[in-house]
């Protein structure tokens, strides 16, 4: 629980003048206005978040001074012996082979504000301090209070539109949305969601997110992202209805060597071993948690995927299944895409860690790839009309992704089922 201490706008002083709680319902903000006012505020989920990283599924690239982010690869050395020759002839025939990749990058910006009229003529506005000071949302620890829950608010919004870009920007399924009008949600998100995801003639989005690149190579043929889950093994609720256990093998046995050695056997890494990761969409999820239910313990920790960290210390993962070594994780992206554009997909890609390139020029994005920590807020209090106590918030940076090697990735895919 969370207290603030009372204020000094004629409440009583005895009593607490703002209480943050909990109950089954979720979250709830009590403030003493005279008569009390509740809030709710819902829980923000940030999709995406900080397990699929923990995972290594991402490296995070820094953009340059020209815009651009550079991703090498290195492959290994190949077939190195060769029968002995004279002590003095020189004739090397092995190699470690490098590869740079440039990334370009496209610039984004968030621009909003928040005025304290909206407040006013209401039991908020016993909130602010008397004269000028009906425009300052700084003015008591009420307000305060609530501004930085406004604010935690706009985080987590600046953090999932930041992963709507990252795996689906550019996506040709939401153009098809708009000219078909199949789209689910209100006319007035759509407008906002495909001005950033596709952006207008005058003001383009040029960047493709990485399940975008994904589908592209899929479309043409490549190998690895060639593989179909079937219509016969989804029904007409899209529930995924066939042998989840053969689905994730094809996946595996369809990888390139290197892929699949690492899926079977790990990779040594610090004190323990790393697998690929398992990203699947929602119906597979839990058709597998279904399978590991019917045919195992039903215990969150007999199915719950293990992470060795660095120190050699093991901790559990919740909401991250296991097979056979390999990490489990339900692709929350896919399916808030899904819930948005009205398509129906079927995902299933096992990628090596590090494989998704991440690039950003905000140089503090930790694990959320939260844009918001480069947010500048500011309120201005005088500078004539139009300005009075209006909070301006604004924050701008470049962007881009990148697969590393294309061959680190297996990819099948169903998308709209019949």
């Amino acid at each position: 629980m969370l207290q603030v201490t009372p204020g000094s706008v004629g409440f009583d002083p005895t009593g607490e003048a703002i209480v943050i709680d909990s109950n089954a319902g979720g979250n709830f903000i009590r403030i003493k206005t005279g008569a009390w006012l509740n809030i709710f505020r819902r829980a923000g989920i940030i999709n995406g978040d900080i397990t699929k990283n923990e995972l290594g599924l991402y490296s995070q690239l820094v953009v340059d001074g020209e815009g651009k982010a550079k991703f090498m690869t290195q492959n290994p050395a190949y077939h190195l012996f060769r029968p002995r020759q004279n002590g003095c002839v020189w004739n090397p025939n092995g190699r470690v082979r490098t590869g740079l990749a440039e990334v370009d990058t496209c610039p984004i910006e968030f621009q909003g504000e928040e005025c304290p009229d909206a407040l006013w003529n209401s039991c908020m506005e016993a909130l602010f301090a008397p004269g000028n000071g009906v425009r300052d949302l700084m003015s008591s620890p009420e307000l305060r209070e609530l501004l930085k829950m406004t604010l935690d608010t706009l985080s987590v919004g600046l953090g999932n539109s930041f992963h709507e870009l990252v795996h689906f920007g550019l996506h040709p399924a939401i153009t098809t949305a708009d000219t078909n009008g199949t789209f689910l949600v209100d006319d007035e998100r759509w407008e906002d969601f495909y001005a950033q995801m596709v952006g207008s003639d005058a003001r383009p989005n040029n960047c493709s997110g990485l399940v975008t690149i994904m589908d592209a190579l899929a479309d043409q043929g490549e190998q690895g992202y060639d593989l179909t889950i079937p219509d016969a093994d989804i029904d007409a609720a899209n529930n995924y209805t066939g042998d989840i256990v053969a689905l994730f093998e094809s996946v595996i046995n369809a990888a390139g060597t290197d892929l699949r050695t690492m899926a079977r056997r790990g990779i040594n890494f610090a004190r323990g071993k790393r697998y690929p990761i398992m990203l699947v969409t929602s119906p597979e999820f839990r058709a597998y948690e279904e399978h590991l239910t019917a045919n195992f313990v039903n215990s969150g920790s007999m199915t719950a995927y293990v992470l060795m960290g660095d120190d050699g210390t093991p901790r559990m993962m919740p909401g991250v299944l296991h097979y056979k070594g390999i990490p489990v994780v339900e692709w929350d992206e896919s399916s808030t895409f899904d819930e948005i554009v009205g398509t129906k997909s079927h995902r299933v890609a096992l990628v090596a860690p590090g494989t998704f390139g991440v690039a950003s020029d905000v140089k503090n994005i930790k694990d959320s790839f939260n844009p918001g920590t480069g947010l500048e807020i500011v309120q201005r209090m005088g500078g004539g009309p139009g300005f009075m106590g209006k909070i301006y918030m604004t924050t701008t940076l470049r962007w881009g992704t990148a697969l590393a090697d294309k061959r680190f990735v297996t990819y099948a895919r169903n998308l709209n089922p019949a």
